[in-house]
C-alpha cells in the first residue's frame, strides 16, 4: 500500500516536473523579451508599460496574480494588476526600511524579503521584487502566494526576474524621456512667451509736443508678466499704462495680450483712469479661469492742453511725481469683490515728472536688503533735471548696481516728462 501511495506521488511529481518544463521551454524567453522590448518602445505611460509587464508575467506563472506599484514622493501608487477584480488599498507607504544595500544598487531588480507592507490586505502572503535605478526606488512588483511551490522554481524565478529588470530599465529610461520632453516643452513655450511679448511691447511712444516720453522693459527668462502701453486718446490727451500679470509663459503672455486689448478698446471712450480699471475688472470676470492671480495695474491720464494728471493704480507699486510717492489704494483686478479704486487728479508744471515702475525696482542686495521705494523716489528727484530717457538710464543703472551679484529680475518703468511751454 505504502509502495503504491510513493508511485502515486512520484508521478504526479514527474508531471508537473515534465509540465512546467514545457511551460518553460513554450515561453522561450527571447520571445518575452523583445515583446516587452517593443512594448517599452512604442508606449510613453508608465500605467501602459506596467500593464505589458503583467500580461507576460502572466504567461511565466498563470496561476499567480501580480501588482505592480509605482513610487510617487514616499508613497507607492498601484499603477497595473492582473486581476481586475481586486479591490485592494490603491496604494501602499513607502517603509523607511527600504533601504537599498550597496551590493544590490547595481542590480536593477531583485527579490525583497526583509521588508513588510502593513497596509496591504495580503502582506504576509505576497512576495515582493524590488524594482530600482541608481539607487533610486521605481517601484515594487507584488506576487501572490497561491502556488508557493512555483517560485522554488530557479527557472521561474530568474525568467519573472528578468523581465522585472527589463521593467525598471524601462521606467527608468521613461522617466528620464518625461524629465527631458517637460524640459523640451517648456524651453520652447519660455521661448514663445518671449516672443508674444516682445511684439506686444514693442511699439514705439508717440511723439507729442510738449513732452518727453521713455520707457524701459527688461524680462527675464520665464517671459516675465509686466507690461505697458501708451496711447493717444483724442483732445489732446494721452493714456499711460503699466502693469503685471502675476503669471509667466505663454499663460502669461495670453494675459497681457487680453488686458492691452480691453485697454486699447476702453480708453477712448473712458472719462476717468477710475472708470477705465473698474470696465477691465468688469471684463476680468469673465476669465476667472486664467486671471485667477489678478492683474495689477495702474493707469493715468495726461492732458496736455491743460496740464492736469488724472491717475489710478489697482495692485502696482506707488507712481513717483516729482520725487514724492502717490499713495493709492487698490488691490489687483480679477477678485470677485469689486476692488476699491482711488483716483487722484493734480496739476503738472514745465519740468514735472512722473515715472511709474513694477515691482522689480524694489530690488535686493546680496545682504538681503531691498531698495525700497523711499531710495527710488529720491532717485527720481536727484534726475528730474535730465531728459525722460537720461533718467531712465541712471535708474536702472543704479537699481543694477544695488542688486549687483544677485538673480535677474523683472523690471519695467514708464517716465512721462513735461516740457517748457512751447518747447517741443
Amino acid at each position: 500500500m505504502i509502495v503504491a501511495l510513493a508511485l502515486i506521488w512520484l508521478t504526479k511529481l514527474l508531471r508537473k516536473i515534465i509540465r512546467d518544463r514545457l511551460a518553460l521551454t513554450k515561453l522561450r524567453p527571447s520571445r518575452l523579451l523583445r515583446e516587452f522590448a517593443q512594448a517599452a518602445t512604442t508606449t510613453h505611460s508608465a500605467p501602459l508599460l506596467c500593464q505589458a509587464f503583467c500580461k507576460l508575467a502572466k504567461e511565466i506563472a498563470g496561476t499567480s496574480e501580480f501588482t505592480v506599484y509605482l513610487r510617487s514622493a514616499q508613497r507607492l501608487i498601484r499603477s497595473a494588476v492582473t486581476d481586475p477584480t481586486d479591490n485592494q488599498s490603491s496604494d501602499l507607504s513607502l517603509p523607511a526600511e527600504l533601504g537599498l544595500p550597496e551590493s544590490q544598487k547595481a542590480q536593477t531588480a531583485y527579490f525583497i524579503s526583509h521588508v513588510t507592507f502593513a497596509e496591504h490586505p495580503d502582506a504576509n502572503n505576497q512576495e515582493w521584487i524590488l524594482l530600482q535605478s541608481g539607487g533610486n526606488v521605481l517601484g515594487v512588483v507584488a506576487l501572490s502566494a497561491k502556488r508557493k511551490s512555483l517560485w522554488r522554481n530557479a527557472e521561474q524565478r530568474s525568467l519573472l526576474l528578468l523581465l522585472c529588470q527589463e521593467l525598471a530599465s524601462a521606467l527608468a529610461a521613461l522617466a528620464i524621456f518625461t524629465e527631458l520632453a517637460e524640459v523640451e516643452n517648456l524651453a520652447h513655450e519660455l521661448e514663445l512667451s518671449r516672443e508674444v511679448q516682445s511684439i506686444l511691447l514693442s511699439r514705439s511712444l508717440p511723439l507729442m509736443r510738449g513732452i518727453q516720453l521713455a520707457a524701459k522693459s527688461l524680462p527675464v527668462t520665464d517671459g516675465g508678466g509686466d507690461f505697458f502701453d501708451v496711447m493717444e486718446i483724442e483732445d489732446g490727451r494721452l493714456g499711460l499704462l503699466i502693469g503685471d500679470v502675476g503669471t509667466r509663459g505663454m499663460a502669461g503672455a495670453f494675459l497681457i495680450a487680453m488686458t492691452l486689448a480691453f485697454f486699447r478698446s476702453l480708453i477712448p471712450g473712458a472719462s476717468s483712469a477710475r472708470q477705465v480699471l473698474e470696465a477691465i475688472n468688469a471684463l476680468l470676470q469673465r476669465y476667472r479661469s486664467v486671471a485667477e492671480t489678478g492683474i495689477a495695474i495702474c493707469y493715468g491720464i495726461c492732458d496736455i492742453r491743460a496740464r492736469t494728471l488724472t491717475i489710478a493704480c489697482a495692485g502696482m507699486p506707488p507712481p513717483i511725481l516729482n520725487g514724492q510717492l502717490l499713495k493709492l489704494a487698490g488691490v489687483s483686478l480679477g477678485s470677485r469683490d469689486v476692488p476699491l479704486i482711488h483716483e487722484e487728479k493734480v496739476p503738472l508744471t514745465s519740468g514735472d515728472v512722473l515715472v511709474l515702475l513694477s515691482e522689480g525696482w524694489n530690488a535686493v542686495n546680496r545682504q538681503g536688503e531691498t531698495l525700497g521705494w523711499e531710495r527710488l523716489r529720491h532717485m527720481v528727484g536727484d534726475y528730474m533735471a535730465l531728459s525722460a530717457e537720461q533718467l531712465v538710464e541712471q535708474l536702472l543703472q543704479q537699481t543694477l548696481d544695488w542688486s549687483s551679484g544677485t538673480p535677474p529680475i523683472e523690471r519695467t518703468v514708464l517716465c512721462l516728462k513735461v516740457n517748457a511751454i512751447g518747447a517741443r
